[in-house]
């Protein structure tokens, strides 16, 4: 089925399909997600918030359970708390709330681009990389576990903050403790 409901200039598009999606196909995390964040925008401003971030998060995450699931580990990552599946859409909420407050969204959404280019270095590609044998061992291990961790460390990386050799040194602990773990 389609439905189609005129709106006026006033009416905000993303709001009416929150409330009234509830008899409709489940949604994702990530779907409704990507409607928090269009909430209130004008046309325009979704149009680059979906053509220079979320659009490159599908490319990255094509599954929509896969993006949340990256989404999950995200916020992790930034709030030391790893929240269920089910909490994960007003979790963001709240994250995405605070952090407005002090940031502006570009950034907020440039940072999550940017962590889960982190996350398909890690996870996804299968090239080969300048950090060498340790993160091939370490993608051969297929542990979420420490994502929001080791998605910090190359953050640190890539920002100079710490060197290849500090970086390695760490994803060999990391690579040991799981071995040793399973």
């Amino acid at each position: 089925y389609i439905v189609r409901i005129e709106l006026d200039e006033t009416d905000d598009a993303q709001q009416i399909f929150e409330s009234i999606n509830s008899t409709g196909e489940k949604l994702t995390a990530a779907d409704l997600i990507r409607n928090y964040i269009m909430m209130n925008k004008t046309n325009d401003v979704q149009e680059i918030i979906y053509s220079k971030y979320w659009l490159k998060l599908e490319h990255i995450f094509p599954q929509s359970r896969k993006l949340a699931e990256f989404i999950r580990l995200y916020l992790a990552s930034k709030s030391y708390i790893l929240v269920t599946e089910r909490d994960l859409y007003e979790e963001f909420k709240n994250y995405w709330n605070e952090r407005l407050s002090s940031s502006d969204f570009n950034a907020i959404l440039a940072e999550m681009l940017n962590y889960a280019k982190h996350f398909q270095r890690l996870y996804i590609k299968n090239t080969i990389d300048e950090l060498g044998d340790v993160l091939k061992d370490y993608r051969k291990l297929q542990s979420l576990m420490p994502a929001p961790f080791t998605m910090c460390l190359l953050d640190y990386y890539q920002k100079n903050c710490i060197s290849k050799e500090q970086t390695i040194a760490v994803l060999k602990i990391i690579n040991t403790y799981l071995v040793r773990r399973y």
